[in-house]
């Protein structure tokens, strides 16, 4: 039995397990940003309207950011991640 016999699945199983942390790692640090802001917003001294509306046009604006920064890391991993695969 050769190394790579010996040691391919384990190798692939850790390099899942490294994108696993990673990903969770993005999700709490944007988890963490989101409740900021949230913060930011209820703690600002500003009527209930403005209030609203402020909310209303960030969680838009975090909705389109969120959605163009997934397409973007999708269309940047994918190719990698089909590469690694076939190998």
């Amino acid at each position: 039995m050769d190394t790579y016999d010996r040691y391919g699945d384990y190798a692939r199983e850790a390099n899942n397990k490294d994108c696993n942390h990673v990903s969770l790692s993005i999700g709490f640090a944007l988890l963490g940003l989101a409740a900021g802001a949230l913060t930011a917003l209820l703690l600002a001294p500003q009527s209930g309207d403005d209030l609203r509306h402020g909310i209303r046009r960030t969680a838009y604006d975090a909705r389109n950011r969120g959605s163009d920064l997934l397409d973007n890391v999708r269309g940047k991993v994918m190719p990698f991640r089909k590469r690694v695969a076939s190998s």
